[in-house]
């Protein structure tokens, strides 16, 4: 086995992939209000950065949620 390959998981251990989450989209929609309410108008800009904090808050929560989920060892 070369250095670069990752051993395969034992017969049997289940892989952990995330599931499906709206966060990353949120946080992509508030950069984009902020950075136009910059542009445009104030109020769009503090929409954004509201957004962009609840957002950010929430995926966070999420991770770590999952990851006391993960079983020892992990």
């Amino acid at each position: 086995m070369s250095p670069s390959e990752t051993p395969a998981p034992p017969v049997g251990e289940e892989l952990h992939l995330p599931g499906p989450s709206l966060q990353p989209a949120l946080i992509a929609v508030s950069l984009v209000m902020l950075l136009l309410g910059l542009v445009e108008m104030w109020p769009v800009a503090l929409l954004g950065v509201l957004l962009l904090v609840a957002a950010s808050v929430s995926w966070i929560r999420a991770a770590r949620r999952e990851l006391l989920e993960l079983p020892p060892g992990h």
